[in-house]
């Protein structure tokens, strides 16, 4: 449901997010923050020309706010072009405006935030691509790594073709296995999954937390398949097909 608390931590991890957008870059709070200056001076600058830009754009970041779960950096991918057009608005507006003051100052500034963005986005590139050959082309994390393929292949294995996995990218659990699959992070929903394919170390909340596994370990609802590689395969135990509880009751006494 949309709440306060949800809009309010879409709205923070959105932020942190893009922040991530500029690892790399020296200062890159300071980065952002200066880069959201010149994008909100782009704005203003060409909000009567680029106007179906700035309503797309806005209707975008606001549905993703309100969104009851956070859905990643993905949903904002769509807006980055047009940020950064207005980033480079900003630029113009503020380099060549004659009513701004001190214009080789203005220049320098601008020049220096360009130079350093190339530099560290170029820079990063290249050690992507370094990382890249020294791995023969295999990213170090992701569904293509050793340890993924291998649960992968337990869920195949192990469930059927009508099963469906509990996982908190379905998507992906869908390409790689044919299988179908949901996204469930609520122990009272658990019930509509077959397998449950928990990741450890994964902090999100597209999955249920340790705790909420462990109590379902001990109420017995669910079962391991297979563990390897920081995945586990879990085989989820419907509440029909658990023992029924035995009640211990008190013998009445004999009546003489």
């Amino acid at each position: 449901m949309i709440s306060f608390d949800t809009i309010t931590r879409n709205a923070i991890l959105y932020a942190k997010f893009s922040l991530g957008f500029f690892t790399g870059v020296p200062l890159r709070g300071l980065v952002f923050g200066a880069s959201f200056l010149f994008a909100l001076i782009g704005f203003v600058r060409r909000i009567r020309t680029d106007h179906h830009m700035v309503v797309f754009s806005g209707m975008t970041i606001v549905v993703s706010i309100l969104w009851p779960t956070f859905a990643g950096m993905r949903q904002l991918f769509p807006v980055f072009p047009f940020y950064f057009w207005f980033v480079v608005w900003g630029l113009v507006e503020v380099s060549s405006s004659r009513t701004w003051r001190a214009p080789l100052l203005r220049k320098a500034v601008c020049s220096v935030w360009v130079i350093l963005i190339l530099f560290s986005f170029g820079t990063s590139s290249i050690e992507t691509a370094q990382l890249n050959f020294r791995n023969s082309r295999v990213m170090p994390f992701g569904p293509n790594t050793e340890e993924a393929q291998r649960m992968f292949y337990m869920v195949r294995t192990n469930a059927s073709e009508e099963a469906v996995i509990v996982f908190f990218k379905p998507r992906v659990m869908r390409m790689m296995t044919g299988r179908k699959a949901l996204m469930i992070n609520q122990l009272e929903e658990m019930d509509r999954g077959d397998f449950l394919v928990w990741v450890e170390g994964e902090e999100t909340d597209q999955q249920i937390t340790l705790a909420e596994l462990s109590a379902l370990r001990d109420s017995g609802r669910v079962r391991s398949v297979s563990h390897s590689g920081g995945f586990e395969v879990l085989r989820i135990v419907s509440p029909a097909d658990l023992p029924a509880p035995v009640s211990v009751g008190v013998e009445a006494p004999n009546e003489r």
